[in-house]
């Protein structure tokens, strides 16, 4: 069983503007599902690539750390990501 998860940015290849964000303990295995169309979140703005990732959190902080990076706004998200990745060993 995997300890560690990953928190992840995608930003879609045709519309920069959207963004999505999630957890994993496998990023590549996520990011070829969001581009297959096995997510019904983000099959609309196919292709996407990881703008951000960040790995060795527990599964408690992230639930917490996800629901803030949504809350952000898209044209302040990446000052958030910024900072967040920076103080990340205090969460």
């Amino acid at each position: 069983m995997n300890s560690f998860y990953y928190v992840y940015i995608l930003v879609s290849e045709t519309n920069e503007k959207a963004h999505y964000s999630g957890v994993t303990p496998d990023i590549d295995a996520r990011l070829n599902e969001h581009n297959r169309e096995k997510c019904p979140h983000t099959s609309k703005n196919r292709p996407w690539k990881i703008e951000t990732t960040d790995r060795d959190f527990a599964r408690p902080a992230l639930a917490g750390f996800r629901d803030w990076v949504f809350a952000v706004s898209e044209s302040d998200r990446g000052d958030v990501v910024q900072h967040s990745m920076e103080s990340a060993s205090v969460v």
